[in-house]
């Protein structure tokens, strides 16, 4: 009995006088929801309005064909072209930054060339209800049979 009791008090001394240790509080949980500034220089890939072109995107692709210079391409063996023309609408509607990325270079620059010829200003996106800089991209196929 007498060891019992022993080790019933090893037991409990133990209990009480144990270090405890602490560990240091959690750090403050992080709101990602939080109001993050709208940027005036990053350019936008995904805004929650896209730009678009004054009466829309079929009267850009009409300004577009009337000002593509094809007759360098009539006599290349190719036929088909495929590239696709990327730029960037300012916030004031104009357009910078173009690029064009398909297999024909020559191709690309006529493109990029026509693109920037045309001079309207777009209607710019808007990201949490603020005009922004955003990233427009288009595909051009053209065929010359």
């Amino acid at each position: 009995m007498r060891n019992t009791v022993t080790i019933f008090l090893l037991v409990i001394s133990q209990i009480i006088l144990a270090q405890r240790t602490y560990s240091p509080a959690p750090p403050p949980a992080v709101d990602r929801n939080a109001e993050v500034p709208v940027s005036i220089v990053k350019v936008y890939e995904n805004p929650t309005e896209v730009a678009e072109f004054p009466k829309g995107i079929n009267i850009f692709r009409d300004k577009f064909n009337k000002v593509m210079v094809t007759s360098s391409f009539e006599s290349a063996t190719e036929k088909k072209f495929k590239t696709i023309v990327s730029f960037v609408v300012e916030r004031n509607g104009s357009i910078s930054d173009v690029q064009a990325k398909g297999i024909n270079a020559d191709f690309d620059a006529e493109v990029i060339k026509a693109v920037e010829s045309i001079k309207d200003k777009w209607k710019p996106a808007k990201y949490k209800g603020e005009t922004v800089r955003s990233r427009f991209r288009i595909p051009v196929m053209m065929s010359l049979d």
